[in-house]
């Protein structure tokens, strides 16, 4: 079973997310802040990751930095985020994100690209 983590500091988000990759056969792990989920990170082998990048403790941007510096991690990275605009979007890019979704979340935009990092 493949092993997800969404993370989030918005719990309804969190559970939106939980839901349908629940329902799609996942397993879930979710994460409200950067503290843990850089914690978690450490301690689970991940085949993808849901992350916001605006969130009170860690930005997304220092996670994704973490999870392709310091853990020299190839999990695919899907940006989900309310930041629309070009800058943030090529930021988290450049930074190593596979690809960037902006909020609201299109579902079917969000499994396809799930799907394509999974190899699914």
């Amino acid at each position: 079973m493949r092993h997800i983590l969404v993370v989030d500091d918005d719990p309804t988000n969190r559970d939106i997310l939980q839901k349908v990759l629940t329902k799609e056969g996942l397993f879930v792990d979710e994460a409200a802040g950067g503290e843990s989920a850089m914690q978690m990170i450490k301690t689970n082998n991940y085949d993808l990751i849901f992350l916001d990048l605006m969130m009170p403790d860690i930005s997304g941007y220092d996670i994704l930095n973490y999870i392709r510096q310091e853990c020299n991690s190839q999990v695919a990275v899907i940006i989900v985020s309310a930041f629309s605009d070009v800058q943030s979007r090529n930021r988290a890019l450049l930074l190593g994100a596979n690809d960037y979704i902006t909020k609201p979340i299109n579902i079917q935009l969000l499994l396809t690209s799930m799907r394509c990092f999974l190899n699914e």
